[in-house]
C-alpha cells in the first residue's frame, strides 16, 4: 500500500517542534546517524527532544492518559501550562521520515478551570494532526481533526497513505478518532458494514510507533547499587533506560548468541581506560548484580579482581547504560542519551566519541545532548582521520535570544572535520581560561620577583 522506499527511509530525519517551553518559533532539527546537540545550560537543548519523549511515554501508559501523558517517567511536568512558550496555549510536536511526516498541535489548559466541561476535557487536548508527504517531485499535506470526513477529506486521506492521488479500494475511511497521542482512521471494509478504528493504515505509512523505539538514558542515572531489580528484555524499553542495563547484560550471558555483545562490550569499557570486564551474578529470581574488574587492564588471576560495581568509581556506573543501549538498540531505533560524558575521564571522553559514530555506522540513530567540548573534537578528529563520512554527523547549537526563547544554528562536518563558526564555542571558552590563567600566572610572577 505504501511506496516502495529505500532501506532506511522508516528512520527519523527531522524533528519538528513550536511553542513548547523555550521553543517560541517553529524550529526543525535534522537527524543524522549521529546528531549531537549543544549549548550553554538552559539554552533549550532538552526542549527539542522531549516532545518526541512525551509521545513515548503516552503511548507506554498501561491507561489512557489522555492525548499526553506529562508526568512520566522520561519527562515531568505538574501543570500542562508549564510545557508551552510564555504560558501560552498551543505547541505542536511533529516528526518525519524520509518521504513523509506528521505533525500533531495540542492545546493546554491555561490556568484554573471554570466549569465541569473544562475539567472532564483535562490538561490537554489534541487539535488537529497533519500528514505530509513527498515522492517522485510530488508534496502534499492534509490537516485532520476529530470526526467525521467529507468527500474531499478522504480523497485527501488516501494521498496521504499512498503518495499520489487514488483511492483506498478496499477500505472506506469514514473519519478520525483519538487513540492516546494521535488521530486514527475509522475504516468500513467492504464486507463489513459498521466502521472500525484502524490505527495499522498510519503505523504502516508513517511510523506512528516511532516514538517507542526511542531508548532513552537520562542525564541524571542514579548513584550505583548493591543489586538491581531484574526486568523483562525486549526489543523495546519502556520510561528510562537505565532501569534495564543489569537485566540485558544478564540476557547477554546467558544466550551463546549474544555473548558476542558482552565481549564486546568489555572491549568498549577497555577503550575508555574503565574496566577490563563487566560480570553479572544471580541474587535471587528477582535480582541480579553488577561485577566489575577494578583494574582497567586483566592479569594473571584477574577472575578475583572483581568487584561489585558500587565499589568503583562513578565512570562505570554512568557509562555503563549509555554503551549497553547502544549495543541493545537495533538498526532503525533511536538512542537518545543526555551527558553521556558524565563522570568521565577526558581521554575517555574523545574515545566515546568514536564508539558513538561506530553504533551510528551499524544503523542506530544516535542523538547526544551534551557539554563536552571533547567529545565533540573526538567526532571531528575521527571524521579528519576517515573513520567515519561526514554526512554520517549534525551538530545543533542552542543558544537564546535576548527575549529567551532558543535559537539553533546547524552545521555539518566537511572531510576534514570541520563546521566553520558557532554562536558560541567549546574551545574558545577553554582557550579564554588558559588565556586567563597564563596572563594571571605572568603578573603573580612579576610581583614575586619584584
Amino acid at each position: 500500500m505504501a511506496d516502495q522506499a529505500s532501506p532506511d527511509s522508516g528512520h527519523l530525519r527531522r524533528i519538528e517542534v513550536s511553542g513548547y517551553k523555550s521553543i517560541r518559533d517553529a524550529v526543525q532539527l535534522d537527524i543524522a546517524p549521529l546528531t549531537i546537540v549543544a549549548g550553554a545550560n538552559s539554552s533549550g537543548k532538552s526542549s527539542l527532544i522531549q516532545p518526541v519523549l512525551l509521545l513515548k511515554q503516552t503511548l507506554e501508559a498501561q491507561f489512557d492518559p489522555g492525548p499526553l501523558r506529562i508526568d512520566g517517567d522520561n519527562v515531568r511536568f505538574a501543570h500542562a501550562h508549564e510545557m508551552t512558550w510564555d504560558d501560552g496555549e498551543e505547541f505542536t510536536i511533529g516528526f518525519s521520515l524520509a518521504h513523509r511526516g506528521i505533525s500533531l498541535k495540542y492545546r493546554v489548559r491555561n490556568g484554573s478551570s471554570k466549569n465541569d466541561e473544562e475539567d472532564r476535557r483535562g490538561a490537554t487536548a489534541l487539535v488537529d494532526m497533519t500528514l505530509h508527504w513527498h515522492r517522485r517531485n510530488r508534496s502534499g499535506r492534509a490537516t485532520f481533526t476529530e470526526g467525521p470526513l467529507d468527500a474531499k477529506e478522504r480523497e485527501s486521506f488516501a494521498q496521504a497513505i499512498l503518495g499520489k492521488r487514488g483511492s483506498l479500494e478496499e477500505l472506506e475511511a469514514k473519519g478520525f478518532v483519538r487513540d492516546r497521542c494521535y488521530l486514527v482512521p475509522t475504516v468500513r471494509p467492504k464486507e463489513l458494514g459498521s466502521a472500525m478504528p484502524f490505527p495499522f493504515l498510519l503505523q504502516h505509512a508513517y511510523r506512528l510507533d516511532l516514538p517507542l523505539d526511542v531508548l532513552h538514558v537520562p542525564g541524571i542515572r542514579g548513584n550505583p547499587e548493591r543489586d538491581y531489580r531484574l526486568t523483562q528484555v525486549g526489543k523495546r524499553f519502556p520510561g528510562t533506560f537505565e532501569t534495564y542495563t543489569a537485566s540485558v547484560i544478564q540476557s547477554w550471558k546467558d544466550s551463546s548468541d549474544q555473548r558476542p555483545l558482552l565481549q564486546r562490550l568489555g572491549s568498549w569499557l577497555r577503550t575508555l581506560g574503565l574496566t577490563w570486564k563487566v560480570d553479572v551474578k544471580p541474587v535471587d529470581d528477582t535480582r541480579v548484580r553488577l561485577r566489575v574488574g577494578r583494574l582497567p587492564r586483566a592479569r594473571r588471576g584477574g577472575a578475583r579482581d572483581l568487584v561489585n560495581i558500587a565499589d568503583v568509581g562513578f565512570g562505570v556506573s554512568q557509562v555503563l547504560p549509555v554503551l549497553v543501549a547502544l549495543l541493545a538498540a537495533q538498526p532503525g531505533q533511536i538512542v537518545y542519551v543526555e551527558q553521556p560524558e558524565i563522570h568521565l575521564h577526558p581521554r575517555a571522553q574523545v574515545a566515546l566519541a568514536e564508539i558513538l559514530l561506530e553504533r551510528a555506522a551499524e544503523g542506530v540513530t544516535v542523538i547526544a545532548e551534551t557539554h563536552s567540548g571533547l567529545l565533540l573534537r573526538g567526532v571531528q578528529r575521527a571524521i579528519a582521520q576517515r573513520k567515519a563520512p561526514p554526512e554520517t554527523v549534525k551538530l545543533h547549537w542552542c543558544t537564546r535570544d535576548e527575549d529567551g526563547a532558543t535559537v539553533v544554528s546547524t552545521a555539518t562536518l566537511d572531510e576534514a572535520g570541520r563546521f566553520g563558526d558557532w554562536p558560541e564555542d567549546f574551545a574558545d571558552v577553554e582557550l579564554d581560561v588558559e588565556a586567563g590563567y597564563l596572563d594571571a600566572a605572568a603578573s603573580a610572577l612579576q610581583e614575586t620577583t619584584r
